[in-house]
């Protein structure tokens, strides 16, 4: 991830495929700016699995789910926005 986001002046600057992602945690609402989304799907909660052991430095990787030929990853966006 980049030391600095990226400063935005308008619409011109960013992607066509651009959106904005709502967040939600304990503190509240957030709008996260992205390049694109792929998709949105619905998982259930018992479908989560852990993550592997040591997946990443922060511990951002909170589970794993798998439906039908796609995995999905469970992000705990209060430590990747840190």
């Amino acid at each position: 991830m980049a030391d600095k986001a990226p400063v935005v002046t308008g619409p011109a600057d960013l992607p066509r495929s651009a959106r904005v992602v709502l967040v939600r945690d304990e503190l509240g609402d957030a709008g996260v700016l992205v390049d694109g989304v792929d998709e949105v799907v619905k998982l259930l909660a018992s479908r989560f699995e852990a993550p592997p052991a040591g997946t990443t430095d922060r511990d951002a990787i909170v589970g794993l789910a798998r439906k039908g030929d796609g995995l999905y990853i469970l992000l705990d966006v209060a430590r990747v926005l840190r």
